[in-house]
């Protein structure tokens, strides 16, 4: 059962699988979360009890959302189950991560390819990064190998289809978030949450949403940008010059069109493995 909170503010030292575990249980209660003095201890967070309080909220990234009960009823959503959980990925293992950035130097050298980025995009923290055109499973590839060199660590957004059991688990290692189109889970609202909770976050969003062709791109990465006050960066594939990268960092507008216009003006220049099935912004 779900722990309800009685409004959409982050509540300290509540987990949304139980009550406060520092007192002792009451009536009604459901089962503190165990691991709450695990992460504390393991983190080694010294502090008063606000420091302890929000550090655990750091952690679990308790955050509000949408419930469909009666009006003004909310419960949490965890990073966990968006799928932006602290979780170890190819970008920030120990030991494995720097071995992975020398080999892909390696084999960016050997395909001929190379990396370029925006010296402003190289110093952000939080930021949304577009990744098109996506045309190929090669873009993948590529896009692995400049992250790696770039040392930047993107998590990365794609249907649900392609994390099947066993190789879910190798796609998240990857950086990969699993998103089921078919379901309106409010995606964008509980990923603006998670940027507003967290000092760095990087999400990669393949705008075109496939690598066919189609109508338009999707607007979700816009909607994230605007409400978590968060850049855009124009991370991008260019197949005719053998280059990927971060282009330019872009400030969001109100004017929707316009932004895509904008876009438009970038990746218009920027050539997929199979051009005839690139989208453009509009």
């Amino acid at each position: 059962m779900e722990q309800r909170l009685p409004s959409p503010s982050l509540t300290p030292r509540r987990c949304w699988r139980g009550p406060d575990p520092r007192r002792a249980p009451r009536a009604g209660d459901d089962e503190p979360c165990p691991q709450y003095a695990t992460c504390l201890s393991s983190h080694n967070y010294p502090g008063s009890e606000t420091e302890i309080d929000r550090k655990w909220r750091e952690i679990h990234f308790i955050l509000p959302r949408p419930h469909s009960g009666p009006a003004g009823d909310t419960t949490t959503l965890t990073g966990k189950e968006l799928g932006l959980n602290m979780q170890t990925t190819i970008f920030n293992t120990p030991i494995l991560t720097p071995c992975l950035r020398l080999l892909a130097r390696l084999l960016l050298r050997l395909h001929g390819w190379k990396v370029v980025a925006d010296e402003r995009a190289l110093k952000l923290k939080k930021y949304v990064m577009l990744a098109a055109p996506h045309t190929s499973n090669w873009d993948g590839y590529f896009f692995i190998l400049a992250a790696l060199k770039l040392k930047v660590n993107p998590q990365w957004m794609g249907k649900d289809k392609l994390f099947p059991f066993p190789l879910g688990g190798v796609m998240r290692w990857f950086g990969g978030i699993a998103v089921d189109r078919s379901k309106a889970n409010n995606l964008v609202e509980a990923t603006i949450n998670q940027y507003k909770a967290r000092d760095e976050l990087v999400i990669a969003v393949p705008p075109e949403g496939t690598r066919g062709k189609a109508e338009r791109w999707k607007t979700g990465f816009y909607h994230i940008a605007r409400g978590a006050a968060v850049p855009v960066v124009c991370g991008f594939i260019d197949f005719a010059r053998k280059e990927a990268g971060l282009g330019p960092v872009m400030e969001m507008g109100e004017n929707l069109a316009r932004e895509l216009a904008r876009f438009g003006e970038f990746y218009g220049t920027k050539v997929g493995k199979y051009p005839e099935d690139y989208t453009p912004p509009v």
